[in-house]
């Protein structure tokens, strides 16, 4: 699959995700006011990428699929190609004002670098995995939102906490994990969500030490999102929370299976710590 088109956006989250915002649930995030408006803007992008007087600047040749792929995904290795891809961000951002820091822009980013870095440290299996989500995320034009910080209940230490996402049960096939993270900047409106590092573990924490990425809809999974700044009022009158107010959220983990590819990081201390 190529680029998507932003009605292709707008149709893949419809998708069976639980959302709660203001303490009720959203069961068509698309038909959801408060959020309709940064969903426009975010398929707006898409369809920039299918103009023909943009899509040079806004992507590339995939070198696995040879389709049309997003340029964000470039791991640029030559000073041309860095220009490029300095040029495809400048653009994407200036179309948002810069006011939408967490697009899918910065975790495309994100996981090239990181199969890059797992590869440089040795980490075989975590680089290869990591690279094959990155690759499904590019083929599939999908947005990534992450879910970095454990639950912030004591602040006196960095000790991974009990409510912190972790590890379940192994089986053959995946790991089932429970728990929760946060802040998740754009998940009532993202594909997937890349649940990786932030402090980092330490030995007795292998539970802990976890990096996979997951589908918003995945059962078991919640996303509990804050209220949103607009409330689907006049543009006119709210020109920037109308069309940029990405949404934060909780998200909850109740068992939630994650198959062994989407796992790039199952208990390795050296390679959680290192990403």
């Amino acid at each position: 699959m190529a680029i998507r088109t932003g009605q292709q956006y707008i149709e893949s989250l419809r998708d069976g995700r639980r959302l709660f915002i203001d303490g009720r649930e959203v069961n068509d995030v698309t038909a959801y006011a408060p959020l309709r408006g940064v969903i426009d803007t975010i398929a707006g992008l898409h369809d920039q990428q299918c103009d023909p007087a943009l899509r040079d600047r806004l992507t590339f040749v995939s070198p696995t699929s040879g389709e049309l792929v997003s340029r964000t995904y470039l791991e640029a290795k030559t000073r041309p190609e860095m220009e490029s891809l300095a040029a495809c961000f400048y653009l994407r951002a200036s179309r948002t004002f810069g006011l939408m820091g967490r697009l899918t822009d910065f975790m495309s980013g994100w996981m090239v670098d990181q199969a890059v870095a797992l590869r440089i440290l040795g980490k075989t299996l975590a680089a290869e995995r990591t690279r094959g989500m990155m690759e499904f995320c590019r083929e599939n034009d999908l947005e990534i939102t992450h879910a970095l910080i454990d639950p912030q209940s004591d602040r006196s230490t960095i000790d991974a906490p009990a409510q912190a996402v972790h590890l379940v049960e192994r089986r053959a096939d995946g790991i089932v994990v429970s728990g929760c993270r946060m802040l998740s900047t754009l998940a009532p409106v993202a594909n997937e969500c890349y649940v990786g590092p932030y402090y980092p573990r330490k030995a007795g924490e292998e539970k802990f030490a976890l990096n996979f990425l997951v589908a918003m809809n995945t059962p078991g999974l919640s996303i509990l999102g804050r209220e949103s700044f607009h409330r689907g009022e006049s543009r006119f009158d709210r020109p920037l929370s109308a069309r940029f107010d990405e949404g934060d959220a909780i998200l909850m983990f109740d068992r939630v299976f994650v198959p062994n590819v989407r796992v790039m990081v199952d208990g390795d201390i050296e390679a959680y710590n290192g990403i």
